[in-house]
């Protein structure tokens, strides 16, 4: 008498459901990595960004003499173009946030030239803030919600701010 042999022309139940729950781990894993990789390269292309536009004011400045005038979130300073190549101003590279430029007290001792990424809008609307998830950000309100790459001077997150204020985050300083 033979033995019964089983045709194994498939798979079990078991291995199926075992495969699909490496799969799931592993997705998991690398969809996790994947976040926080774009995070980071959020992170360095506003950094890579906002070192080009201080290149594109500092060349302004020596072509013209100064620098140009402050102006809102949400507008290039007049003649700027030129020297900023192509780019999508005002819009920054995290989700809802604007590029600014900031020119303070020109001439006094406390001036001070930046290049800002605002994450509250243009036009200091606060209404739709979107902080970055990056711990240099877990301090920002709607009230101090800048990163800013300091060109000359003292830099501050606004304005308003007592000159060397902490609040913010600073690229380049």
């Amino acid at each position: 008498m033979k033995p019964f042999l089983r045709n194994q022309a498939g798979f079990t139940l078991i291995e199926l459901l075992v495969v699909i729950a490496i799969i799931g781990v592993l997705s998991s894993i690398v969809l996790t990595s994947l976040g926080s990789a774009r995070t980071k390269a959020r992170t360095a292309k506003a950094a890579s960004e906002l070192r080009s536009l201080a290149q594109g004011f500092e060349m302004y400045n020596l072509a013209i003499g100064d620098y140009p005038g402050d102006v809102s979130p949400d507008v290039l300073p007049t003649g700027m173009a030129a020297y900023l190549g192509g780019g999508a101003w005002p819009d920054g590279p995290y989700p809802g946030s604007v590029y600014d430029w900031e020119y303070w007290d020109a001439g006094t001792a406390t001036e001070a030239v930046q290049v800002s990424i605002r994450f509250c809008g243009a036009a200091g609307n606060t209404v739709d803030c979107n902080f970055p998830d990056e711990e240099w950000a877990d301090s920002f309100t709607t009230n101090q919600n800048a990163a800013y790459y300091c060109i000359t001077g003292q830099c501050r997150p606004w304005e308003t701010d007592t000159v060397g204020a902490v609040e913010g985050y600073c690229f380049n300083c």
